[in-house]
């Protein structure tokens, strides 16, 4: 028996590796806002320098200011481009589910939208275990396409290799 106070460790929550894989769709948009910032932070500070002689400090000043604000457009261009890779390739596992369905809907609002649970229960006017109910029984079905799995799992190896492997439940629905 355990002593008041202790919790019983959290048993790991299934489908680990293809809800990283939908994560990929927020995290990419946490960095688009993060850049747009740094270019405008970086559009202000050149507004503020105005044209300075070709003399002198300022004008290496404004050459540095300048080659940072090209880098800061060119790693806009290419989150923007990963991003929209990011939200076709989820939009397409969501295509797996029949649209207008509740775990459809809560994957959507969860990891395109960027909700949180209390907000995605709200909008479905559902309890946030239900909802959490029904995003594992969507996974579960997207989970249960062998193309999904074996692109899934290739990625998670490239860039969460310590995620443990899913579960084979999905081959006896």
């Amino acid at each position: 028996m355990q002593s008041k106070g202790k919790r019983k460790p959290t048993p790991k929550a299934p489908y680990q590796r293809l809800q990283a894989y939908l994560s990929r769709h927020e995290n990419c948009r946490r960095e688009l806002a993060a850049l747009h910032a740094r270019r405008a932070a970086l559009a202000e500070q050149l507004s503020c320098m105005g044209e300075q002689s070709d003399s002198g400090y300022g004008n290496v000043n404004w050459k540095v200011a300048t080659a940072a604000f090209r880098r800061a457009d060119e790693r806009l261009a290419e989150q923007m481009t990963k991003t929209a890779y990011s939200l076709q390739d989820i939009l397409s596992l969501f295509e797996l589910l029949p649209n207008g369905s509740d775990a459809r809907m809560i994957l959507e609002y969860r990891y395109i939208d960027g909700l949180t649970w209390l907000q995605v229960s709200a909008r479905m006017r559902l309890s946030v275990r239900w909802c959490c109910a029904r995003r594992d029984a969507g996974l579960r079905q997207i989970w249960s396409h062998p193309d999904v799995r074996a692109a899934v799992n290739r990625w998670a190896e490239k860039y969460y290799p310590r995620l443990p492997a899913e579960p084979e439940e999905a081959e006896h629905p």
